[in-house]
């Protein structure tokens, strides 16, 4: 967005952020009413538009869980899905159901912990407090996380978690729709935990001390969980449809991969058989293909691509820098 469009926008903004002062009070003042569910309910989410990282902390987040003896169900809105009303994503026994239905940030947790049985289950619903409600009276977890709801306040939630990019831009400091922030920088008062993101690059010194995560690779993996090899490979074609498709590809140079040709997409692009055309068309031959596991969930797919290519996506790890997390769950007895 250029300079000029943003000063247009800025009076927007402004009216913008006497909306959300005013919906602010309504919840403080109990004008608007919050639900408190009988199961303890995390939340994660931000205070900008785009990627900051909420779906891998959230996976990170129940996987930590499902390690402490819990289980855990997850709310989602299915950002981008092709469904409506309230859809079961996984009820811990049945097949999950498709990404188109589910919205890609669901679908890729749903294939990380679907193993997990009746310990695990996911739910796509905008009206989060139905699914809550649906959540308690059908599977009842030990933990309910939900993604990306900060600014959804018609829930109570027990823990309040914001994820934060280790580095700002200026449109990261100014009000949608002339900049990102979903609301002013004041709201984060009523976080419970701040958690930085500096994605694949190393923490600072001063950050050791602060709450902060980045990504570490667990390596590469195929539709049948089989490990790509180790070893030099050429021309690797690659293909990612995320927030910040640039972080993807430094992490492939970063790991040792020649990058031949990189097909970037936007943010929850739905794949099509055009597109698989005019990737294979345009790799070079090439045999091998990396993706993000988020792109991975709906590329695999297009047999015209897996069957006759090896298809890798990048499974990723959190680090902390220390175990503030852990202790603010204890805290809260929640593991």
């Amino acid at each position: 967005m250029t300079g000029f469009l943003r000063l247009i926008l800025f009076p927007f903004s402004i009216l913008y952020g006497i909306f959300i002062i005013l919906r602010n009070l309504c919840f403080k003042f109990n004008i608007l009413k919050i639900y408190k569910s009988s199961i303890p309910v995390i939340s994660v989410g931000n205070i900008t538009t785009g990627g900051t990282g909420k779906s891998p902390f959230v996976m990170y987040l129940a996987e930590l869980l499902l390690n402490n003896g819990k289980s855990v169900g997850i709310i989602s809105r299915g950002y981008k899905r092709n469904s409506e009303g309230l859809i079961i994503g996984f009820d811990g026994i049945n097949p999950p159901q498709e990404p188109e239905k589910t919205g890609d940030e669901l679908s890729m947790m749903i294939e990380r912990f679907k193993s997990q049985g009746k310990r695990f289950y996911a739910i796509a619903d905008s009206d989060r407090v139905r699914a809550v409600k649906y959540m308690e009276s059908n599977f009842t977890p030990d933990i309910i996380i939900l993604d990306d709801a900060y600014q959804h306040r018609y829930i109570h939630r027990d823990l309040d978690i914001v994820i934060e990019n280790s580095v700002e831009s200026l449109s990261d400091k100014v009000l949608i729709p002339a900049g990102n922030l979903r609301e002013m920088k004041s709201s984060l008062r009523r976080s419970s935990l701040i958690v930085k993101n500096y994605k694949f690059n190393r923490f600072s010194e001063s950050d050791r001390k602060s709450t902060a995560i980045r990504y570490e690779s667990d390596g590469f993996y195929d539709n049948f969980r089989n490990k790509l090899p180790e070893g030099r490979h050429d021309k690797i074609t690659a293909i990612s449809g995320i927030a910040d498709n640039k972080s993807f590809y430094e992490a492939l140079l970063k790991y040792g991969f020649e990058v031949s040709r990189h097909f970037t997409f936007p943010d929850h692009h739905r794949y099509s058989d055009d597109d698989m055309e005019l990737i294979l068309k345009n790799s070079e031959n090439n045999n091998i293909f990396l993706t993000t596991e988020k792109d991975f969930t709906k590329i695999k797919n297009f047999g015209n691509l897996i069957d006759k290519h090896h298809l890798y996506y990048l499974r990723i790890n959190v680090i902390c820098s220390n175990e503030r997390i852990f202790e603010i769950l204890q805290e809260n007895n929640l593991v």
